[in-house]
């Protein structure tokens, strides 16, 4: 226990001591972990900025798609889908820090590639003598989610998250205007600890709990408002299934709406098919503008 203890304090105090705002190509971003350092890497060149999470590099003269592991930024070059909001911020956040042509530094997971046959990769470059996981700097700057339905170096897995919830709570990027209390997991369900907080506008919808192994599944949105919300043209989608789910009517303050979905939904029904993947999956809320409410991936 004593030993832990001093480990974390350790570590929390490298972090406050090298926290440090960083320029590259005249984007300014929060860098707070100068004390990462990429181990048996291997050089590539940028060729391509494809989207937010995703590169074409030259290793060797061989060309390879990269996806960064462990991070989702919003669409923007899916076939089927349409550009989806701040998409373009965080392909173009990527794009001023690898940019084309510039040296980047690849390290590896144990899986070496993903279903697409894309490189996964934790992918680094260099501000003066300082190293900087794009990956990790994605979500610490609020331009992407944890994406960390598939496991990965445990260290970094919990980086990801706290540089998450930091995001959130600072409303940065995509989560601008907007705070959500942290989430605490089980076996098959997603609950969370509420808090007071609210938007900029008032506003705060959260994602409170998912059920999604059970028959009927649900996910349940709770009114942390201090006024009733009134939820005409919000939806819901269901990352995975690709099912979007418009919502209406007014939820009190504190009250909550449990949306049902599979062959036994009843109340407030999404569908009476199962849409929630048990083996990872996530569900995201919009209001009606089209902005990202709140997230929860398992």
């Amino acid at each position: 226990m004593k030993k832990t203890l001093c480990v974390f304090l350790l570590i929390f105090v490298v972090v406050v001591v090298f926290a440090a705002n960083l320029n590259k190509n005249g984007i300014s971003f929060s860098w707070d972990y100068n004390y990462l350092r990429p181990i048996n890497y291997e050089e590539a060149v940028v060729v391509k900025n494809i989207d937010g999470d995703t590169i074409k590099v030259s290793i060797k003269g061989k060309e390879e798609n990269v996806r960064l592991i462990g991070v989702d930024t919003p669409e923007t070059v899916h076939p089927s889908k349409p550009v989806e909001e701040f998409g373009k911020e965080a392909s173009d956040f990527t794009k001023a820090m690898c940019p084309v042509g510039s040296t980047v530094y690849l390290t590896y997971d144990w899986n070496p590639r993903d279903k697409y046959n894309r490189l996964l990769a934790y992918v680094w470059f260099r501000v003066g003598s300082t190293y900087v996981m794009q990956n990790l700097n994605i979500i610490a700057n609020g331009y992407g989610n944890a994406y960390t339905t598939y496991s990965f170096k445990q260290e970094y897995m919990t980086f990801f998250r706290s540089a998450e919830t930091h995001a959130r709570n600072k409303g940065l990027g995509l989560w601008q205007g907007s705070s959500f209390p942290e989430k605490t997991e089980t076996t098959n369900t997603i609950q969370t600890t509420p808090q007071t907080q609210t938007t900029n506008s008032g506003v705060n919808i959260v994602i409170s709990d998912i059920d999604y192994s059970s028959n009927p599944e649900y996910i349940e949105l709770k009114n942390m408002s201090s006024s009733s919300v009134n939820l005409s043209g919000w939806k819901a989608l269901s990352v995975k299934g690709d099912q979007k789910h418009f919502l209406s009517g007014t939820l009190g303050v504190g009250q909550t709406l449990r949306i049902y979905s599979g062959p036994n939904a009843f109340g407030h029904i999404w569908t009476k098919k199962y849409i929630h993947n048990n083996k990872g999956d996530g569900v995201r809320l919009f209001d009606a503008s089209g902005k990202l409410v709140d997230s929860k991936s398992w």
